[in-house]
């Protein structure tokens, strides 16, 4: 077991005899001799004024301060093979290649345009694209091969490797001049004339009927159109309002186009995750991508108003 020289010798040591068990056994590990060990450790207890091992019979066990110090290194170790990753990913130059993403349709007008934007300028050499799908069909891209990457709500499963890009609230949205006051309550909401997502879309299933099936809500819907900026453009002429995903409206929110307003008790949200298939390489450009994807997206998914 080499020691890392990113690591002090004396931390290495102790960590090796926390992990083996005994001071012989770090010391095999370690290739180097067993008072090398001991000195280390007794000079890692003195410099912290606490007993790391109670040595008891020929053997030693961690105290609880060895205990704690014992998980900080687990952390550093893992926090240290990371920053070998992304060094190593620094000295093999820019990112390239192609990149396929595979994403909500209602991030075609906003988030993934500003991305698209983003990569050209940064990385020329990475040739980014998009397939806009359901979340069902998003999982199955990446399971055959089809996309490199994925933003779905979550939570996904298990086959697929999640990070967490942050909890994107549902938003009521009317025309800048509607005379819709700017908060309401729940019961406001359903006398509206609401312009809703069909039926038969996912995001109808999954959160508007259980949004106002638990509140005993009758909502008065004027219009169902599958299509997201469709609805944008009629409640912008003061059609009708609508609930939409953070993400849709908040670039409308905030060019002007839409006007949010606040509900009592709030509405509902859903939690959106970068995902790719366990198990699967990922290139630099693949990393460098999703990694500008979740600084862009927390933009998007807290808007200002």
């Amino acid at each position: 077991m080499n020691q890392d020289p990113l690591l002090p010798a004396n931390l290495h040591y102790f960590h090796a005899a926390a992990r083996e068990g005994s001071f012989h056994a770090a010391a095999r590990a370690c290739v180097v001799s067993q008072p090398t060990i001991s000195k280390a450790v007794q000079a890692l207890e003195a410099e912290l004024g606490v007993a790391l091992f109670d040595r008891i019979k020929h053997r030693v066990y961690l105290t609880v301060a060895g205990r704690e110090l014992a998980a900080l290194c687990d952390r550093l170790g893992d926090q240290v093979a990371a920053f070998r990753t992304e060094l190593e990913r620094l000295q093999a130059g820019p990112p390239r290649g192609p990149v396929r993403l595979a994403a909500l349709r209602t991030m075609g007008t906003g988030i993934l345009p500003e991305l698209a934007a983003s990569v050209a300028r940064d990385y020329p050499d990475i040739a980014l694209s998009f397939t806009f799908a359901a979340p069902g069909e998003i999982h199955d891209l990446l399971r055959l091969g089809s996309a490199d990457l994925g933003v779905v709500p979550g939570p996904s499963p298990p086959d697929l490797d999640r990070d967490a890009l942050g909890r994107d609230d549902a938003m009521l949205v009317v025309a800048p001049h509607s005379r819709t006051p700017g908060r309401i309550n729940h019961h406001e909401l359903a006398r509206l004339p609401l312009i809703l997502t069909s039926r038969a879309n996912p995001y109808w299933a999954e959160h508007l009927a259980p949004f106002f099936s638990s509140r005993s809500l009758e909502p008065r819907i004027a219009m169902e159109v599958d299509q997201g900026e469709a609805i944008i453009a009629l409640v912008e002429r003061d059609l009708g309002a609508s609930i939409l995903p953070g993400h849709l409206a908040a670039g409308t929110i905030a060019a002007g186009r839409l006007r949010r307003v606040e509900v009592d008790g709030g509405l509902f949200h859903q939690d959106l995750e970068l995902v790719t298939l366990k198990g699967r390489s990922v290139s630099p450009a693949t990393h460098a991508v999703g990694d500008r994807l979740r600084a862009i997206t927390g933009s998007w998914l807290l808007p200002k108003v």
